[in-house]
């Protein structure tokens, strides 16, 4: 038959295709297609585009039986007839009766001898449907017998907690004893709540064969996931970290007897690890109820075969004939990529199609949806755009589908033009009175817009539809329930609750009417068709407290926990009851279960901490009347506006991750300026204020008016000299990247650099148990250790610390402060896996990204020039943005973002080993208290594996030299992103210490004074970089006004006349040069001229020893290597008198060396280099460090002398 169908396509070229796709003449498309099926009714190409010539105007009656003609001519399970099910899929809510309308279809017995899974699952769904709005339980429970998806699982315990990472990690001693069972009637499995939040999941099932046979698979996930056959690896799907499709089918050998399924799944979020299993045999298989796993997984293959079936085996038997290259076959093809999820070659062929057929309706309707869904490889504002694009193209062709005018609209609308909206959705409407998808969206806008005879109208035609129409009758009900109508709600439910006899609308109609019982019998009837549902249980439980059945209430309360221990509300509601019989203690354990499995809830978390009685900062809490008293004798904090008498901060550490911190802060308002400052008080989200008020000085108290629900709060009658109490507790969870520990992004500072710190105090209470390492720098005691009732409380305190009085080039104040912190339970493994995983979740390559590697491959067969061709290509290309989180086809596509992912996906797949660093500065690492903790590391670098040498490279900037990176990273902690390795090791140092800046200047002084001169200046590394990038971007007058504001300052009053950048800099490098004069530079009599050492001074003792004594040490932040030129000429006439002199310097702190030349009459030559490296210089140190500063200035207090000659 197939054989038939292609030569008939040969023999009569396709003018269907042609009418229908390039001249949008669907009814002459339509008379092409009859003539083929004439010759052949069952012809799958000539039905398809038959009946997609009915597709443009929408779901209508038309559309309807087109597709009950298709079903009635094509065999069961035939491409044709898969493919008008899931194109009718989309529409059919908006069609009355539509499974009623093809019951005959539906009820028919399923061949097993048909192999087309897709098409199988469609029908069985239909089927499904069918029996709801019949209430037909037998005919429920026959489409259920007959699906072929795998239902009953049995999940472990979660495990891990970053899921890409963890995904690759073996996990053997599973905890199968606190397994869950799960049985879904729908065919996907969804996990259960026991397993909500990040980490992997292990799920298992049993099936039954007679005899060793062949099966098919068909699996559909978004997620990395493993299936294993009897504990042998079957197959991986790793969509978390590739493009690809989310739907896979393939073939394998079973054994007979009992077979043994597992699948293990990432999940990143919640419960989204869902997967869809289906399963078809030779012979009958036996789903089993399943038992924990017998076998041990590993990594020994089943052989299996890939397989399409349907539609998709159809398109692909045409591969190779000219069939296949029709615009038909092309089309169909990039709408089963579609059905897959694969959507990157699916907006391929889209995009070349509409290219081909640039106004055609139909395929750019399909792409339009496609940009309009959403694609993560592409910018979403140019999905937009291309979407508006090639709308307007279909409309100004003048014969736009309804279906692509209703998405016209929906754009304008985001676009906030209504009007024009409003006007297309009218046309529409007029067109066809019943278009539910345009009642629906204009509906909405005269919503959002207050347009009220908009809303009129539209309603009244949505009644007008009738009471058969389900879907018009559950948007009336919708709007009745947003205006509160309560009769028109209980009308429009009396009607419902017959055309949807197992749908919600019944039990609340019953609800409405007050008819609790009625309403309970209803959802006891239908619950069991939903099991894993806890609609049912808790809406009963609430009709059972409507009816003041407590006990009926408080037994289906218990149902649903049993369903989701997470159940909020069924949990909130049993908790007060437990509460009002006076079981405390049975509350309590409930609440620690479900913090145990939801311990991010900070109001549970609340609520547990109400019921325990006390908190747990009793023993350490300061009475704020006692601080004010003692403030009274202590002296002020000088020329500051406000300061701390206390800042008091506990801890409560739990050891599931979560906190309880406790906040005291009195302060005292010295200045108009401080009242200013204070007078608005920042609280965290969802903090339980304790106290916040003003204390005047004679006494009184003021609150402020409202405090409900805000995070800032002003204060009331606040004046200079009162006092601001503050007391909060705040429930922090867990750390998003931490499910069980950390924190270390919690810092107490014990000094101010402004305010004395009258009384600074951080207690941390946790379990005896619990391993807990504090972080301290520079406290100026010891920690405090008490124990009570099984809680360890450490205490930090310090009283009237003085604030500290900066100088210049000090080390920041950070590594100087007392300070302290925490962490527990977390080590460098857990940090990097964080990494690893938000990292890869950014760097699925798509389709043209490995085909730009391979084409580079190729290019460069050599490693090492390839690496470098491929930096200088990526980095140079990006421009940097702040986006480092940002997609790599994003940041491919839009040329702007790092380039750091993106070069280092490129080098994986340019057959170049390359894995991620992540670190911080040297000077950076001497404030921070070094805690593993993910913000203490904000640059990222490429480790590049090359045969001979693996190598650090910096891809953050643009023009840097390959290889180079900042010496201001030698030496600091770098995190290693590869799981071969140990997490941590340092940045060694690659390559020089020093990034020169250089600096030549050749002067010319004229007879009458004044100067001509020339300079050049040049950069080398991450500054060459910045510079090379700026002075790009800036006109010529917006260089020469840089540049003279530069130049002024060692030549006062000069004139730029030209500014020139090199035209070919090499990457890592910039070079400026530029000429200028100055006017009446230096005087000259008839005999002598003397001029002043024309050099800048050298700056080291104006910026790191100006001051005669210090407290703090000198610090300095990056390697210093300056070298400086300079060529003076002597006026005509004058030749130079000066003796050539040699100064060096050689000392621990750096070195200096000044040469002074005469190379003739007329020239004098200056050469000064002076080179210091990073270091911080203690105060011992100090007075030898100024003695080598002032050298340096002392050796420079020269003047030069000209005489005539």
């Amino acid at each position: 038959m197939l054989y038939f169908s292609i030569l008939f396509f040969l023999m009569t070229p396709d003018r269907a295709w042609e009418a229908m796709a390039k001249e949008n003449q669907m009814l002459a498309s339509r008379l092409q297609y009859e003539v083929t099926l004439k010759e052949n009714p069952q012809n799958d190409l000539a039905n398809i585009g038959w009946f997609l010539t009915f597709t443009g105007q929408g779901p209508t009656v038309e559309l309807l039986e087109a597709m009950k003609t298709v079903l009635g001519r094509v065999p069961e399970g035939a491409p044709a007839a898969e493919f008008v099910l899931v194109w009718m899929q989309a529409v059919r809510e908006y069609i009355p009766d539509f499974e009623e309308s093809i019951a005959e279809y539906l009820l028919s017995p399923v061949d097993h001898r048909i192999d087309n899974g897709s098409y199988l699952i469609l029908k069985n769904q239909h089927l499904r449907q069918l029996a709801k709005l019949r209430g037909d339980e037998s005919l429920y429970e026959r489409a259920i017998s007959e699906a072929q998806t795998l239902n009953k699982w049995l999940f472990a315990p979660r495990v891990g907690q970053y899921a890409i990472p963890d995904f690759h990690k073996k996990w053997p001693n599973l905890d199968w004893q606190s397994a869950t069972e799960v049985h879904s009637l729908t065919g996907t499995v969804v996990p259960p709540p026991q397993v909500n939040g990040p980490g992997i999941l292990y799920a298992v099932t049993q099936f039954q064969t007679a005899k060793k046979q062949q099966m098919r698979l068909r699996f559909f996930s978004y997620q990395n996931a493993v299936l294993f056959l009897n504990g042998k690896t079957l197959y991986t799907h790793k969509l978390r970290e590739d493009m690809g499709p989310a739907i896979v089918s393939f073939s394998f050998q079973a054994p007979s007897g009992t077979n043994e399924l597992t699948v293990k799944t990432t999940q990143t979020s919640k419960r989204n690890g869902h997967f869809q299993i289906q399963l078809d045999s030779e012979s009958e298989l036996t789903v089993l109820e399943p038992t924990a796993p017998k076998y041990r997984l590993s990594d020994e293959h089943i052989p299996i075969e890939f397989e399409t079936t349907g539609l998709e085996h159809f398109l692909m038997d045409l591969e190779g004939t000219e069939l296949a290259t029709s615009g038909l076959c092309r089309f169909l093809k990039s709408l089963t990529y579609l059905r897959k999820k694969d959507y990157e070659p699916a907006l391929n062929l889209l995009e070349e199609l509409f290219e081909e057929y640039p106004n055609s309706q139909i395929i750019g309707g399909q792409l339009v949806h496609l940009y309009l869904d959403g694609l993560p490889f592409l910018p979403e504002d140019r999905q937009i755009g291309k979407a508006y694009a090639a709308l307007e193209r279909l409309y100004q062709s003048g014969q736009m589908f309804p279906e692509n005018k209703l998405l016209l609209a929906s754009i304008l609308i985001q676009a906030r033009q209504t009007k024009d909206a409003v006007f297309l959705l009218r046309e529409l409407i007029e067109e066809n009175p019943g278009y539910c998808g345009a009642l629906e969206l204009l509906l909405a806008l005269s919503e959002q817009e207050k347009l009220l005879d908009i809303k009129t109208e539209i309603t009244q035609k949505l009644q007008l539809l009738g009471e058969d129409h389900p879907w018009a009758q559950k948007t009336l009900l919708k709007q009745a329930k947003r205006e509160g109508d309560m009769e028109e709600i209980k009308r429009l439910l009396a009607n419902l609750k017959e055309l949807y006899p197992w749908g919600p609308y019944e039990s609340e109609y019953f609800e409405r009417n007050n008819q609790y019982l009625k309403a309970i019998e209803s959802l006891q009837k239908h619950m069991k068709y939903s099991p894993e549902s806890t609609y049912y249980p808790y809406t009963i439980s609430k009709y059972h407290r409507m009816r003041s059945s407590y006990q009926e209430q408080y037994q289906w309360l218990e149902k649903t926990l049993a369903k989701d221990p997470t159940h909020h509300w069924s949990l909130k509601d049993i908790v007060n009851i437990d509460l009002y019989h006076g079981k405390k203690e049975q509350a309590m354990k409930r609440l620690d279960n479900y913090l145990a499995l939801v311990p991010h809830d900070a109001t549970f978390r609340q609520m547990r901490s109400h019921l325990q009685g006390e908190t747990y900062f009793e023993p350490y809490r300061v009475d704020t009347s006692e601080v004010i008293a003692e403030a009274a004798g202590k002296a002020r904090s000088i020329g500051a506006d406000s300061e701390l008498l206390l800042d008091q901060m506990m801890v409560r550490i739990f050891p599931d991750g979560s906190q309880m911190r406790y906040i005291h802060l009195v302060t005292r308002v010295l200045t108009k300026k401080g009242v200013d400052r204070e007078s608005e008080v920042q609280l965290p989200p969802y903090a339980e204020i304790l106290e916040l008020r003003t204390i005047k000085q004679d006494g009184s108290i003021y609150y402020p008016e409202d405090i409900q629900n805000k995070n800032t709060i002003s204060l009331s009658s606040l004046s200079v000299g009162d006092f601001i109490d503050e007391e909060h507790i705040e429930y922090v969870p867990p750390a998003f990247y931490d499910q069980d520990g950390l924190d270390g992004n919690m810092s107490f500072i014990f000094q101010g650099v402004d305010r004395i710190y009258h009384h600074s105090e951080c207690v941390l209470i946790y379990p005896e148990g619990l391993d807990l390492q504090f972080l301290e720098k520079n406290f100026p005691g010891e920690v405090e250790k008490t124990t009570r009732n099984g809680l360890v409380y450490a205490r930090w305190l310090t009283k009237d610390m003085p604030p500290l009085i900066p100088e210049p080039a000090m080390p920041n104040p950070g590594q100087i402060m007392p300070k302290i912190s925490f962490t527990y339970q977390t080590d460098w493994h857990e940090i990097r896996d964080f990494f690893m995983h938000i990292t890869a979740t950014k760097m699925k390559p798509s389709q043209a990204l490995k085909a730009k590697a391979r084409e580079w491959v190729e290019m460069y067969p050599d490693p090492r020039e390839r690496a470098q061709f491929m930096y200088r290509e990526i980095c140079d290309a990006i421009e940097p943005e702040n986006q480092f989180y940002r997609n790599i086809n994003l940041t491919w596509d839009l040329k702007a973002g790092n380039a750091t992912l993106l070069l280092t996906a490129l080098y994986n797949l340019a057959d170049l080993p390359a894995n991620l660093v992540f670190s911080r500065t040297r000077a950076f690492e001497n404030t921070i208290l070094d805690a593993p903790y993910p913000d203490l590391f904000f640059r990222a670098f490429i480790q590049l594996h090359l045969p001979d040498e693996t190598l650090l490279l910096d891809a953050n900037r643009k023009y840097l030299k390959f290889g180079h990176i900042s010496p201001d990273f030698f030496g600091a902690k770098a995190l290693i992103l590869d799981p071969k390795r140990e997490p941590v090791d340092f940045i060694p140092v690659q390559g020089p210490q020093y990034e020169p800046v250089s600096a030549s200047y050749r002067l010319v002084i004229q007879q009458d004074g004044s100067l001509f001169g020339w300079g050049e200046e040049s950069f080398d590394g991450f500054l060459a970089s910045k510079l090379y990038t700026r002075y790009q971007e800036m006109s010529q007058p917006e260089r020469i006004k840089q540049v003279e504001a530069g130049v002024n300052e060692r030549f006062p009053e000069s004139r730029i006349k030209n500014v020139i950048l090199d035209e070919e800099p090499k990457p890592g490098s910039f070079t400026i040069s530029y000429d200028f004069d100055v006017e009446n530079w230096t005087e000259i009599d008839s005999h002598t001229l003397e001029i002043p050492y024309p050099l800048p001074k050298s700056p080291l003792k104006e910026h790191y020893s100006s001051l005669a004594t210090r407290n703090y040490p000198v610090e300095i932040k990056s390697p210093i290597l300056n070298q400086a030129h300079l060529i003076l000429h002597a006026p005509e006439g004058f030749k130079w008198d000066f003796d050539n002199r040699s100064f060096q310097l050689e000392t621990e702190f750096g070195s200096y060396q000044l040469e002074i030349s005469t190379n003739t009459d007329k020239e004098l030559e200056i050469k000064r280099v002076y080179q210091l490296p990073y270091q911080q210089i203690g105060l011992e140190k100090y007075p030898d460090f100024q003695t080598f500063c002032q050298d340096i200035l002392d050796a420079e207090q020269l003047t030069f002398k000209a005489v005539k000659n």
